[in-house]
């Protein structure tokens, strides 16, 4: 059993294809074959289920490819030592950003970080938490950008901020003619916009406002704060946003939310066995910037959930 042999395992239970898979390694088809059908041999299981269309692991694969790829990660993890270990910025890193701090965070720092460390290079791409949590395991990403805590032992969590929720609503909504509104006066309306499931931040804000009953005719699924902003001007009721989704423009539907504020903890984080810690560090003082002051030291409700 060789890594090599282990790589193109799991270049076939990603692709499902066999050519598919040999361009992936960088070999001729037949090579990847014959190199799986040898370990099959020499386990004397089969791995994949050939019969399958597409082809599909067989169950003893399901096993074998998950050890499989904690090898990998563990070989990788090795070869990298020296390199992380240096400290250097040089390199392709890529980066999973939520939805909802995507829009409001990467295009305020992102340029003047790519022209202060040229060699960086850095790919960037929305995800929601789930996914982001999952490629990190994998080591499919290098760092994510979203809200937390996690509470998984296999991440790294680098706390950059909190960032408070702000009340957003319709001219005719019973909260917007007050000048300060607590979560008491919301947490119990039913006339609230959400994001459709699978966003963490509707999630945060449930933890929040507890509708009961919705009684609205229209029903709209969006994964854009954007949006949902849209519908609450346009169509009336409420929603809860992050402080930073906020235009000039906008700030005549907002209102903070007094006493007990609650906010959103927004976070770095890694593979445990991620070791750049320049990158880490250049990369917090980056978005610390765009933060305000006030909210990246301090006490705060911040709204647990576990995804």
């Amino acid at each position: 059993m060789t890594i090599q042999q282990l790589q193109y395992v799991l270049a076939l239970d990603k692709t499902r294809h066999f050519v598919s898979a040999a361009e992936m390694c960088f070999v001729t088809q037949p090579t990847l074959t014959v190199q799986i059908q040898k370990l099959e041999s020499d386990l004397t299981y089969p791995i994949f289920d050939r019969s399958s269309k597409p082809i599909k692991p067989t169950e003893f694969g399901k096993l074998f490819i998950k050890k499989a790829r904690a090898v990998i990660r563990e070989y990788e993890d090795l070869q990298n030592l020296t390199s992380n270990l240096s400290n250097d910025l040089k390199g392709t890193f890529k980066i999973g950003v939520i939805p909802t701090l995507a829009p409001y965070i990467i295009p305020k720092f992102i340029y003047d970080f790519v022209q202060q460390f040229p060699e960086t290079n850095l790919l960037i791409e929305e995800m929601k938490t789930e996914e982001i949590t999952k490629a990190l395991e994998e080591q499919r990403l290098d760092i994510g950008l979203l809200v937390t805590p996690l509470k998984l032992q296999s991440i790294k969590e680098y706390p950059l901020g909190v960032e408070p929720f702000l009340y957003y609503g319709h001219p005719d909504h019973s909260c917007y003619s007050k000048e300060t509104i607590t979560t008491a006066d919301i947490e119990s309306l039913n006339d609230i916009w959400l994001l459709d499931k699978g966003h963490c931040f509707r999630e945060q804000v449930l933890n929040i406002c507890r509708p009961k009953n919705d009684h609205r005719h229209l029903k709209f699924n969006s994964g854009s704060i954007e949006t949902i902003k849209k519908l609450v001007e346009n169509y009336g009721g409420f929603t809860l946003v992050p402080e930073m989704s906020i235009t000039a423009d906008e700030q005549k539907h907002s209102r903070k939310i007094t006493g007990n504020t609650p906010v959103r903890e927004i976070s770095l984080v890694t593979h445990r066995h991620f070791y750049r810690q320049q990158l880490i560090a250049e990369l917090s003082k980056s978005i610390q910037t765009i933060i305000p002051n006030q909210y990246i030291k301090g006490k705060h409700r911040i709204i647990d959930w576990i995804p």
